[in-house]
């Protein structure tokens, strides 16, 4: 009788099942081997042959192909109580016999939820792999199963160099995936590719809220807020509008008493009232005194501020703020236009933010390259170098923000936002009212020296005035902030010189390598072990990333590109892990690991 029993499915990989069968009749001659192909006379019953087959083998040989479990109309065949593979495996599974499961094409182990309860045992066999590009190596190595089911590996020269010339090509297929990978990903960051959909700014977003997880930095002290709320309101008797701008006039006579270093006003002034004369007074006085007043614009340039006032601030600033979706939030450092012509390119329109007023004063910056993402801005005898967290050109009108129009160029500041009750509690925040109330005297006083050398930042921080409040992510939540809290973190940013800065282009790159290299790496040592042992060892490499990013963050300033080092990281697991499982010498168990 047959010593070898082979089950297979005639619609599932017939001519790999042939190949195999001749293999083992040229080993072990006609008689020792059963397929039921060509073996079973007419008119005999060949079930009951199959059985006495079954009965009488030794090693029963279970050939499974792609569409092993399901048929070519989407049945489970398994499921059918009359299968004759069913069957068959069930008897075997019976008697004890060795049962070798043999996988030919891209076919897998099946789990054991996606067999019948009585084949559940079928997943605990190890199984071994037939290639076409290998077929006499993976026939070799099944023929040994049969005759030395407790063997160790084989040991021969002819095996190790087979394992030499396949680990030389999977390293050489490796670094060309990986080169591949690094060159695609570094277009595809030079053209912003995933920030169409936002991802770079999510992923920015996740990247600040670890590091200010990881440190907090306390922001600078020499910004104030004077801020206007309901109670603010009360005490002068009116709504906050465009007639306050006489109390604005005794507000700028109080701080520069005081000694303050500059005024910013988070708002702006395009209608004329008939208080005009009284704050432009006000104003010239407190350039007199030395204090630099700068007021906010709306639209480009200073199109539409009173032009009385536009001739006796220190400035006009750009109102944008927190203009990225809500996420890693932003605000325009500078903005400007570029124009080529025959004398060559030059800047037009050229404007700054009011928060980089407020803390450089005017500026007349210069932005060198795009590669670089810097800012130059003279200071003095110096050129003070700011890092820009994202520099972009204005493809769409922003209805949030009219000053920014299509063509511009924007460079922004990825602002490092500080706790929420920073702003809101002194002696960071002054009542507006009681800087109103201060006399000739103001400058003596405990409010009047608290401001002296300050930077102030003048604008609205009450609950009912939604027309200034911004939602941001901050700390994986969102908050709702303040405009005028918004322009302080960035005069804080600039005054302390804490801006974010992306890896230049070669550390990004390097980053890259090095996550696609990390990526194989935690392939190569997981390979063969558990599903849940390499989740979790994905989910530890990944999170030893975002640590890392977050700590740069924290620490160094430092901004990581991390959505295309992930996007890298991704790919080259999932491709080295097809390589892997489509190149290797071995063989495969039913959670898809390879002994």
């Amino acid at each position: 009788m047959s010593r070898i029993f082979v089950s297979y499915r005639r619609e599932d990989g017939i001519a790999h099942t042939g190949r195999v069968y001749d293999r083992l009749v040229g080993t072990y001659g006609d008689a020792e081997v059963f397929m039921d192909l060509g073996k079973i006379s007419a008119g005999v019953d060949f079930t009951q042959v199959l059985d006495e087959k079954l009965e009488a083998c030794e090693i029963f040989i279970a050939v499974i192909g792609p569409r092993w479990l399901i048929s070519r109309k989407g049945r489970k065949r398994l499921d059918d109580a009359e299968d004759f593979v069913r069957r068959e495996i069930a008897t075997a599974l019976r008697r004890g016999v060795r049962i070798l499961p043999v996988l030919i094409g891209d076919a897998r182990m099946p789990q054991a939820a996606e067999l019948p309860p009585e084949l559940a045992e079928l997943t605990r066999r190890n199984a071994v792999k037939i290639r076409d590009e290998r077929f006499d190596a993976d026939m070799d190595s099944l023929l040994l199963d049969i005759e030395e089911p407790d063997r160790p590996p084989e040991d021969t020269m002819l095996r190790r160099m087979q394992e030499m010339r396949a680990r030389m090509r999977q390293r050489r297929d490796a670094i060309l995936i990986g080169s591949a990978i690094v060159l695609g990903l570094a277009a595809a960051s030079w053209s912003d590719l995933f920030d169409l959909f936002a991802l770079d700014t999510r992923l920015n977003t996740l990247t600040l809220s670890l590091g200010e997880l990881y440190a907090q930095r306390p922001p600078d002290e020499r910004v104030v807020i004077a801020g206007i709320d309901a109670t603010t309101e009360a005490a002068l008797g009116a709504r906050f509008d465009r007639q306050w701008r006489r109390h604005h006039a005794a507000l700028l006579d109080r701080l520069s008493t005081a000694g303050a270093r500059a005024v910013a006003f988070d708002m702006y002034f395009e209608e004329p009232t008939e208080h005009d004369a009284d704050f432009v007074a006000a104003l010239r006085r407190a350039r007199d005194a030395g204090v630099a007043v700068y007021i906010g614009s709306r639209k480009a340039g200073e199109q539409g501020t009173i032009a009385g006032l536009r001739a006796e601030v220190a400035g006009t600033g750009s109102l944008c703020v927190g203009h990225r979706l809500g996420y890693a939030t932003t605000a325009p450092l500078w903005t400007a236009r570029r124009v080529s012509s025959a004398a060559g390119e030059r800047w037009e329109s050229r404007r700054a933010g009011l928060g980089t007023l407020a803390a450089l004063g005017p500026v007349q910056a210069v932005i060198p390259d795009r590669t670089e993402r810097t800012l130059l801005v003279p200071t003095g005898d110096t050129v003070r170098e700011i890092d820009i967290g994202a520099f972009e050109r204005v493809q769409s009108p922003q209805t949030a923000c009219p000053g920014l129009e299509v063509g511009d160029e924007s460079a922004d500041l990825f602002i490092q936002l500080s706790e929420a009750h920073h702003w809101r509690a002194a002696p960071r925040y002054v009542k507006y009212e009681s800087i109103l109330e201060g006399g000739a005297a103001f400058g003596l006083s405990a409010v009047g020296r608290a401001l002296h050398g300050k930077t102030v930042l003048v604008g609205l921080t009450g609950a009912n005035m939604a027309a200034d409040r911004h939602i941001v992510s901050y700390r994986f939540g969102s908050e709702a902030r303040h405009g005028v809290e918004l322009h302080a973190d960035v005069v804080s940013n600039l005054l302390s010189e804490r801006q974010l800065r992306p890896l230049h282009w070669g550390g990004q790159v390097l980053m890259t390598i090095l996550t696609v290299a990390m990526a194989g790496g935690v392939r190569l040592l997981t390979g063969g072990l558990h599903r849940a042992v390499r989740w979790s060892a994905l989910l530890v490499a990944v999170a030893l990333y975002l640590w890392f990013a977050g700590y740069l963050c924290a620490q160094h300033q430092l901004l990581l590109n991390g959505v295309y080092h992930l996007a890298g990281f991704g790919l080259a697991y999932w491709l080295m892990g097809r390589m892997r499982a489509t190149g290797r010498p071995g063989r495969e168990t039913a959670n898809g690991g390879v002994t």
